[in-house]
């Protein structure tokens, strides 16, 4: 047999276990199908999560306060040596007149800081940390370096604010990683003994075409198709599930929630991935499972 004639064999094979086997393979598919879906919708609120967690990290500023009655070139060198400093992403010069408008616009009225003149209060650079630096212990030394400049009076920053963001950070990313793996073990678990129990049932026929000479690529190949084709239907039955889910939540949580469910590619892109995590995992359990079979 040729090649062509081979692959047309091994195709015909597979679908017609699959046709014999109906019941089974839908609910491989379906099964599946949830799996990923799950895992999908999971990776999808914990993407949004951690960017919303990036995005809260910007908020972790350092404030540089120096004499206000530096004036001109002073402070554009003054910028310059802060945005040079390790860890350093951007300087915001604050002017003493541009931190008191600041208040009175903060805190409503002009009346309440009628009495008050801008010369009263510290000039200050806020300055945006790298996200890599926003580590406390690296954060800390971040500080301790602009303490350094002979001119800076003081530095202010949130040590606890950088503290908790951080834990909550680590603790979303391990908790990602735990339930992404179980899911992916379980799936190639089902998958893995749902075609088991096919080879099982043609055991005999396996055994047949082993003893007239027939390689185990020969042999296999129809499963690992059988896996494909499962896969590419639990693909798209998980895009199907993930949509509806996505639209439920949307309906059903509140709008400062709504970052949670923005999907971060097009539904094509979706559809691309899916339908390969499916078919990855459909041969990932028909190789496992042959394997296991024909002792390889």
């Amino acid at each position: 047999m040729g090649p062509v004639s081979n692959a047309l064999y091994f195709i015909t094979d597979a679908l017609g276990s699959l046709r014999a086997n109906t019941l089974t393979a839908l609910f491989t598919s379906v099964t599946l199908g949830f799996a990923l879906a799950i895992f999908a919708l999971f990776a999808l609120l914990f993407m949004n999560l951690n960017f919303a967690l990036g995005t809260l990290g910007d908020r972790t500023n350092v404030v540089v306060y120096f004499d206000g009655a530096t004036k001109g070139a002073e402070v554009k060198k003054y910028s310059t040596l802060i945005e040079a400093a390790e860890g350093v992403r951007s300087v915001t010069y604050v002017s003493s007149a541009t931190a008191l408008g600041e208040l009175k616009s903060e805190f409503g009225g002009q009346d309440l800081f009628s009495g008050i003149d801008s010369a009263m209060l510290p000039a200050s650079f806020e300055v945006m940390i790298e996200t890599e630096y926003r580590e406390p212990e690296d954060l800390a030394g971040v500080v301790a370096g602009l303490k350094k400049l002979k001119w800076v009076e003081s530095v202010e920053y949130s040590a606890e604010w950088a503290a908790t963001l951080s834990s909550v950070l680590r603790f979303v990313e391990v908790a990602a990683l735990a339930f992404g793996l179980f899911l992916a073990i379980a799936t190639i678990f089902i998958i893995t003994n749902t075609i088991r129990l096919t080879v099982y049932a043609r055991r005999d026929e396996i055994e047949v075409m082993r003893l007239v000479g027939a390689s185990d690529f020969f042999i296999k190949a129809p499963f690992f198709i059988e896996g494909v084709v499962q896969g590419l239907f639990g693909g798209l039955i998980s895009l199907g599930l993930l949509l509806l889910w996505r639209w439920i939540l949307a309906a059903n949580i509140p709008d400062y929630l709504s970052f949670m469910v923005v999907l971060p590619a097009s539904t094509v892109t979706l559809l691309i991935i899916l339908v390969l995590a499916g078919v990855a995992t459909g041969v990932a359990g028909s190789f496992i499972s042959m394997a296991k079979f024909m002792k390889i």
